[in-house]
């Protein structure tokens, strides 16, 4: 019995469609790691600044700044937290009213 010859593209494609459908199956069946339940681990200790950021006392602030005069004026509303180039983030005892929470 002689069988028709097959074209390479066919066994390429064939053999593709095979592997994709085991890795398929194979892996299935395993949780994602989203629902692996884990040990909870004890969380690291805070430092002062997450102490700062917590603290329910204080109210965080983003002031735009372009110069050291504007980072020191920043620097007058409270703790700064972060410092970016345009920006700092302030940790505010009290707010000026040109910057209340309302």
């Amino acid at each position: 019995m002689k069988f028709p010859r097959t074209s390479l593209r066919v066994v390429i494609l064939v053999a593709s469609i095979i592997s994709v459908v085991g890795f398929c199956v194979a892996f299935w069946s395993l949780p994602q790691s989203a629902q692996v339940k884990r040990k909870s681990a004890k969380p690291a200790a805070s430092d002062e600044i997450t102490n700062l950021i917590r603290d329910p006392q204080k109210s965080l602030v983003r002031v735009r700044v372009s110069d050291k005069k504007d980072r020191d004026a920043a620097a007058g509303l409270g703790t700064i937290v972060d410092s970016n180039e345009s920006f700092v983030l302030v940790a505010a005892d009290s707010l000026p009213p040109a910057l209340s929470e309302d």
